[in-house]
């Protein structure tokens, strides 16, 4: 399982690690892994996001048919 940090979200996003953290916070983007104080983003994740065109709504439905 690859996992992102902050830095790498960012970059893949084209977004400041300001907004990241405040995306997430709002629970725009998909969930993290806390590991200990590290807060990791699941790649595949981000990746079937991106698909969604970034739309949690979009995201959230897609998550909901897999399972």
């Amino acid at each position: 399982m690859e996992l992102l940090d902050v830095k790498d979200l960012a970059r893949l996003l084209r977004l400041s690690t300001r907004q990241i953290h405040k995306l997430t916070k709002a629970e725009r983007l998909p969930a993290p892994l806390r590991i200990g104080r590290s807060v990791r983003w699941v790649a595949a994740d981000v990746r079937r996001f991106i698909e969604c065109g970034a739309d949690p709504a979009r995201y959230a439905e897609a998550l909901g048919a897999d399972r």
